[in-house]
C-alpha cells in the first residue's frame, strides 16, 4: 500500500514538473 502512495506522489511530481515547464514554454512563445 505504501509503495502505491509513493508511486502516485512521484508520478504527480513528474507530471507537475513537466506541466510547469510546458506552461513556461507556451508563455514564452506567446510573449516572444
Amino acid at each position: 500500500m505504501k509503495q502505491l502512495i509513493v508511486a502516485f506522489l512521484s508520478l504527480g511530481l513528474i507530471l507537475g514538473f513537466s506541466f510547469d515547464s510546458f506552461n513556461k514554454q507556451c508563455r514564452g512563445s506567446i510573449e516572444g
